[in-house]
């Protein structure tokens, strides 16, 4: 008897944690086809990746330590689904371990994104396809070594704030912190962020500004959505490099049956010469909650006279799983 009771008491200890413990797999796939005019002035008919939204594989779980506390972790992990497997980035796109609860919740690690990069750069309505991208150097994504803590939502508010330590082996790439606050309630979600990097170069000890917003607008008929980001540098090396800015302007219409038409204008200036606009134009049809297709072309209007203007037409699938 006591033999089974040992057993029993064992096959519980081990039983509970297990139970308490949840892990997931879940992810997306975005690939299409279309020839694209490239504005170095090539041209081509091919397979593209993370063509409305970024290939990735997610890990996430989350244990239950009781009291209101959990103990969680999340691994993004970008591809490329038009090549080889070698594109495959394990937790490239963030690796985070934290505990959350009443308090909000706390991380550290790889951070999954800044504001600017999570939620303004592909945050539009036909997302990749009308990036809001202007390069900022030492400015990272996805900050190394840090820290960031989320708070919980009040009346609609929200806040994050997130530091990075800098790299380990880099005396010259700084650290880099970051606040964004958020508002989302009803048909109305407005964000927006305030970044700085310090030391963003070598043989530049100025600071790095990172200024982003984003609001969008559910009107029931329509969509809309406005993204704004900016980059000023106290010290540069050189003209080019002293900052650069973009906006974008989209709307996204509902016309029945699962389909969407979406519409997008993006502006980017920069002080390396290298000045871009861009319209681009959609239709998605929802097959089911996980699986569409999609029709996307965009086309470029260069402000820099060594380039050409670039267009694609693609058709493509994307799945969530």
């Amino acid at each position: 008897m006591k033999k089974h009771l040992i057993a029993a008491a064992v096959a519980a200890a081990v039983a509970v944690p297990a139970m308490a413990q949840n892990v997931t797999i879940s992810g997306r796939i975005d690939t299409a086809i279309g020839s694209v005019d490239a504005n170095n002035g090539t041209s081509a008919t091919k397979m593209n990746s993370n063509t409305l939204t970024t290939n990735q594989i997610v890990i996430s779980g989350s244990e239950d330590l009781g009291g209101g506390l959990k103990a969680t972790f999340n691994i993004l992990s970008p591809m490329n689904s038009d090549s080889n497997s070698t594109a495959f980035n394990f937790g490239g796109r963030g690796m985070l371990v934290g505990l959350t609860g009443a308090f909000g919740s706390i991380d550290l690690g790889r951070s999954s994104g800044t504001h600017a990069n999570a939620s303004v750069v592909t945050s539009g309505v036909l997302g990749n396809v009308s990036p809001v991208n202007i390069a900022g150097a030492g400015f990272q994504a996805r900050p190394d070594n840090s820290i960031s803590y989320s708070s919980p939502t009040m009346n609609g508010f929200s806040f994050r704030v997130l530091h990075g330590l800098g790299a380990e082996t880099d005396p010259n790439t700084g650290s880099q912190t970051e606040i964004s606050v958020r508002y989302a309630a009803g048909p109305l979600t407005a964000s927006v962020g305030f970044g700085q990097h310090d030391k963003i170069a070598a043989g530049v000890d100025g600071d790095a500004d990172e200024t982003s917003a984003i609001v969008t607008y559910n009107m029931g008929f329509a969509t809309v959505n406005a993204r704004y980001l900016a980059l000023k540098y106290d010290q540069a090396a050189t003209e080019a490099t002293k900052g650069s800015k973009g906006w974008g302007l989209g709307v996204a219409v509902p016309l029945g049956n699962g389909l969407t038409g979406a519409i997008e204008y993006t502006d980017i200036n920069t002080k390396a010469d290298a000045d871009r606009t861009r319209i681009s134009a959609g239709l998605i049809k929802d097959l089911s909650k996980r699986t569409n297709v999609y029709l996307a072309a965009y086309k470029d209007s260069e402000k820099n006279a060594t380039l050409e203007d670039g267009s694609a037409y693609l058709v493509g699938i994307r799945h969530n799983f």
